[in-house]
């Protein structure tokens, strides 16, 4: 029997800089060796040939951070399943709903101000050692240097 998925669907916030990810039901195959590709299309009703946009490659990673490019556009996920002996079934695609929006501007500021904390907090880490490195280096430099000279003698 040919590994198939059924139940394919994409979930998370569409919106650009936003993770999604894709979910279905794996029969007669291994999840985990299941691959996912992305697409973006003007249209539900799409043609696999003619109306596609690829935006990420195969990955066995089901998760999927949206880019900037596929605000206004709807999301397409191409699910291919595999079994354990490595033989792909035959591949399901999935559309969003809704289109991929923006993100919006408060959500955005927020994202920025957690990261700003964060890279502040990261930075004086940094910074201590820093400090650390440069007065264990001036405590051995001299000693080094000391040493340089009396075998030159």
């Amino acid at each position: 029997m040919t590994t198939r998925v059924l139940n394919v669907k994409i979930v998370g916030d569409l919106k650009a800089k936003k993770k999604v990810a894709v979910q279905g039901d794996v029969i007669d195959g291994n999840e985990k060796a299941s691959t996912v590709e992305f697409f973006i299309t003007c249209i539900q009703d799409f043609d696999i040939v003619n109306d596609l946009i690829h935006i990420r490659h195969s990955q066995i990673e089901k998760e999927f951070q949206l880019p900037v490019k596929a605000i206004g556009y709807y999301l397409v996920a191409k699910y291919i399943t595999a079994d354990v002996a490595g033989k792909f079934g035959i591949p399901v695609y999935t559309v969003s709903d809704n289109l991929v929006q923006e993100t919006e501007r408060k959500e955005t500021q927020e994202e920025n101000r957690m990261l700003n904390k964060s890279l502040q907090e990261h930075g004086s880490r940094l910074e201590k050692l820093e400090d650390i490195v440069i007065q264990a280096i001036g405590k051995t430099l001299p000693t080094f240097n000391n040493e340089l000279n009396e075998d030159e003698t």
